[in-house]
């Protein structure tokens, strides 16, 4: 069943949050919500939030209360934790209102909707970890593997021992995207994490046979795969996992369904 706060309540609960704050901080505009019969509304005027209508800038997103109910669970089930997971697979939610201030404002849009979650203002209940030295985990260094024809320096960092799992960041990061993975006990206790820095990427260093700033940079299929494939070698692991954020996650699927006799 699904009991929603009022819109005084939301507007208050937003007001308070500093990740909503920082995200609308220049929204002129609205959000609705439409559950069933229920409706909510937010107005927002340079950031600042109440309750209310709004006429324009005005992002609105409907469905049926039952799915808004799994949605708003403290565990939301699968395509119900996200608004945009919940869109693009015809989970139950409808979008409507302005695309360009949906664009510009997804963010803040979200994370109000996260403050109706149950236990959303709780205190964390995972405990935090004890560190017995100043020193982080992971160790890093670099390492030369030729790709496309270039020697290029790839920067990575490690830790733990086990199955090598080779950790790919998201285009446009860099490694340090892993750096939590490395301070978990019961995983470095069992894998061999490394998480890479893609060429042109963190500080990886670009290779120094050409003029790589006077070429258009494109991140192509090809080159993209070569990247694990060729340090995988350099490394010389053993079918290790492959593990990616972002275009790494569809860099998994490939290299699945190319390369099954290179990784697990």
């Amino acid at each position: 069943m699904l009991t929603l706060p009022t819109a005084e309540h939301w507007a208050a609960a937003c007001a308070s949050d500093g990740e909503f704050n920082l995200a609308a901080r220049h929204w002129t505009g609205g959000l609705r919500l439409v559950a069933g019969e229920a409706v909510l509304e937010l107005s927002l005027e340079a950031g600042s939030v109440s309750a209310g209508s709004a006429a324009d800038g005005v992002i609105e997103f409907n469905g049926p209360a039952e799915v808004w109910a799994r949605f708003f669970e403290a565990t939301p089930p699968r395509f119900h934790n996200d608004v945009m997971a919940n869109l693009s697979t015809g989970s139950g939610l409808d979008r409507g209102g302005s695309d360009l201030v949906y664009a510009q404002y997804y963010g803040a849009a979200m994370r109000a909707l996260e403050l109706l979650r149950d236990g959303a203002n709780a205190e964390p209940t995972v405990p935090a970890r004890s560190r017995s030295t100043q020193f982080d985990s992971p160790v890093g260094r670099y390492v030369h593997v030729e790709l496309g024809g270039h020697d290029h320096r790839l920067y990575y960092e490690e830790a733990g021992e086990g199955i090598p799992l080779l950790m790919q960041h998201t285009a446009g990061c860099h490694g340090s995207q892993w750096r939590h993975l490395f301070e978990v006990p019961e995983i470095t206790s069992r894998f061999r994490l490394i998480a890479y820095d893609l060429p042109y990427h963190g500080k990886s260093v670009p290779p120094v046979s050409k003029e790589w700033w006077a070429e258009r940079y494109d991140l192509k299929g090809e080159f993209l795969l070569s990247v694990p494939l060729a340090l995988s070698e350099a490394l010389d692991l053993d079918r290790p996992v492959f593990m990616g954020c972002s275009v790494g996650g569809l860099m998994a699927l490939d290299l699945a369904y190319r390369h099954p006799d290179r990784f697990r």
